[in-house]
């Protein structure tokens, strides 16, 4: 297991003033009293404080190479990155045969600045050269230098907006974990005060503690926070979640030691009438004595079946802090026996569960998957018991920084996220503490499916089809292939396609040997999607030899074979037919109806079919693979002739574009018949 920021994971404590120790006048001690009060509240994880001494001490003994990793240990712990890179940067390749993970969190500081480019040089320098340190280091700068490479390949999620949450929520202490008690109401966690809070040396009770608040939104932002009556106390209370009827509210209580260490257990409280009751503890088989069980998140699956996901460090997980999940009785309140999710844990932590019951997927976040900052949000959706990879959350959800309490609310698009990013409120460097931040996501609907052989009473779902996306540019008003997207099918043959509300699109499905279906999806369409999902089939016809198929919306001007754009997108499926089954050829028809002479007709379908040829030759296909043919008025579908009187209705059914397959080429470019 790597060391963790205890402090911060579990409640984001942090104490600030003067330590108290059996010196009077702290301001004339020597540097060695000095290194002995630094290294005392340094071992006390009391980083803070540690800070201003070993300042002390580095200006009078620059070359003490333990006091320097010590203060840059510090600054690390309190997440002053720019701090602890200047001085990990100090330290040469000499020193760090005695220090050798010096140069790997100079590397970490590096990433956490955004400086990915830097840190990824400083990873590979460590993994090269570890200098001894613990193997598990080396597979973590692994990890992180794969991050580095990830963030090269991101660009921010413009349907992703993130913003400051504002100073009614927030403060210069961490503020962390909201939650949605209803649409316009939050509980979050934070430690409410604007000066320094000093911690002095053989108290056992904090001076001040995480508690949890609640804020009501006023206009576009969030209004003052009020304490959550009823639940806070002496100890730390945070890490709030409700059920998902909102009949139950899971909680953190955590209490600290002299080494600033917590001790955090689950709670429950019922919801009567807008009223949370008093908590009750989770048994042990929740709360594991001996580990930190903390952060719940309460789910529920399609079944119906109550679950609890929480973040643990006890043994029988990969190790660090590990997500694990337990079923629950919510009427009864009887729990059974958590099971970690092997599936989606590191060796290293993952933490801050929250589970979307209308999509089936969990987030959370964690430092042992590949991630672009520290803590990095990532989600896996749950599929019969079976979760699926992990997926790596889009900037700027994800930052240099740590991301982390990811939640949502019901309608999915609105949510938050804490991170301790460039912009926070804090005492020190915006960086040493957690904020609060909106996140707004443009609506999408998931489109999921099969797709099937027409005709197939049991639709049973065929393999080896390709869908391909086209998205309308709103410049031009034409459909355009959405380069490199490839939705993936499952085992069952079942597809999941996003489509993004504001855009119309086309869906293209195709496989050798058969007919493309289209499917156009308008924004209109996709607004009145409700709950997020939509299900629907593409049918393929297969490929019969001889048999005509009509290709709808083929238009012309009048008195003239020039093709309109419009119909060149209806040719362009054609194309991708004759793309995806490259040995056929297929009579392309033309034909008009009964008005107007027979050698005219004749004349000007011929001219038409050669038009669309001549389309599909200059996007690439063989001329070889097509007849043109102009039928004129000698096919007609009804009985609209030259004695008939029919409507215009009538007469269109007869102008069309067909065409049927001949045959297939042979090598020598020899039909098959």
């Amino acid at each position: 297991m790597l060391p963790m920021r205890t402090i911060t994971l579990l409640l984001c404590l942090v104490a600030f003033g003067a330590a108290q120790a059996q010196h009077n006048n702290l301001d004339k001690l020597n540097w060695k009293q000095n290194l002995e009060l630094a290294n005392d509240l340094y071992s006390r994880n009391s980083f803070y404080n540690a800070i201003d001494f070993f300042e002390k001490v580095i200006k009078d003994k620059p070359d003490n190479l333990d006091a320097r990793y010590k203060l840059a240990e510090s600054y690390r712990q309190i997440r002053h990155y720019e701090k602890a890179e200047n001085l990990y940067r100090l330290f040469t390749p000499e020193d760090s045969k005695t220090y050798p993970l010096a140069v790997y969190y100079y590397a970490a500081m590096l990433k956490a600045n955004g400086k990915h480019v830097e840190a990824m040089e400083a990873f590979k320098v460590f993994i090269q050269n570890p200098n001894g340190a613990a193997s598990s280091y080396v597979s973590w700068a692994q990890v992180q230098l794969k991050g580095c490479e990830l963030y090269a390949n991101k660009s921010n999620n413009p349907d992703i907006t993130v913003k400051h949450a504002g100073g009614n929520i927030n403060g210069a202490y961490p503020n962390f974990g909201a939650v949605y008690e209803s649409a316009n109401t939050i509980v979050f966690s934070s430690i409410v005060s604007d000066t320094a809070i000093v911690v002095r040396s053989g108290e056992t009770t904090m001076p001040a503690t995480n508690k949890l608040y609640r804020s009501k939104a006023s206009g576009s932002a969030w209004g003052v926070a009020e304490p959550l009556i009823g639940l806070n106390g002496e100890s730390h209370t945070a890490n709030g979640s409700f059920s998902a009827d909102g009949k139950l509210f899971f909680f953190t209580r955590c209490t600290t030691n002299e080494k600033l260490e917590n001790t955090c257990a689950i709670y429950v409280s019922r919801v009567v009438n807008g009223e949370i009751e008093p908590a009750v503890k989770l048994p042990e088989s929740i709360n594991r004595s001996g580990f930190n069980n903390t952060q719940p998140a309460a789910g529920v699956y399609n079944s119906g079946q109550q679950a609890l996901y929480f973040a643990s460090n006890r043994d029988g997980g990969k190790g660090g802090f590990d997500i694990w999940v337990v079923n629950y009785n919510p009427e009864s309140l009887t729990f059974g026996n958590p099971v970690s999710l092997s599936d989606l844990n590191t060796p290293w932590d993952e933490v801050s569960p929250f589970y979307n019951a209308n999509s089936n997927t969990l987030y959370f976040s964690s430092n042992g998957h590949a991630g672009v900052g520290g803590l990095d949000v990532f989600s896996s959706q749950e599929s019969e018991g079976v979760w699926a990879a992990t997926a790596h959350l889009d900037k700027p959800i994800n930052t240099s920084a740590d991301d982390w309490y990811f939640t949502l609310g019901k309608d999915g698009l609105q949510g938050f996220v804490s991170s301790n990013r460039p912009g926070s409120i804090s005492l020190l460097a915006s960086t040493t503490s957690e904020d609060i931040y909106t996140v707004s996501i443009k609506k999408t609907v998931n489109y999921y499916g099969y797709v099937y052989q027409l005709g197939d009473t049991n639709e049973i779902p065929l393999k080896d089809v390709t869908i391909t996306l086209y998205e309308k540019n709103s410049s031009t008003g034409k459909f355009e292939e959405v380069i490199g997207y490839k939705p993936e099918f499952n085992a069952q043959g079942q597809f999941n396609i996003p489509l993004r509300a504001g855009n119309d699109y086309k869906l293209i499905a195709t496989k050798p040997k058969y007919l493309n279906d289209i499917k156009q999806v308008t924004k209109q369409e996709i607004d009145l999607v409700a709950d997020g999902k939509k299900f629907i089939t593409f049918s393929l016809d297969k490929i019969e030899k001889d048999k005509v198929y009509k290709l709808d919306n083929i238009y012309y001007d009048y008195n003239s074979a020039n093709l309109r754009d419009s119909s060149k997108a209806v040719l362009d499926g054609l194309l991708t037919l004759l793309t995806n089954n490259p040995s056929i050829v297929i009579e392309l028809s033309s034909h008009t109806d009964s008005r107007g002479g027979a050698d005219y007709n004749k004349t000007l379908s011929q001219q038409r079919a050669e038009s669309c040829v001549k389309y599909l030759i200059e996007k690439g296909i063989d001329p070889k693979r097509m007849v043109a043919v102009g039928y004129g008025k000698e096919k007609l579908l009804n009985n609209c002739d030259d004695k008939s009187k029919c409507t215009e209705e009538e007469h269109q059914v007869n102008r069309r574009t067909e065409f049927k397959v001949l045959g297939e080429l042979e090598e020598g470019n020899i039909i098959k018949q």
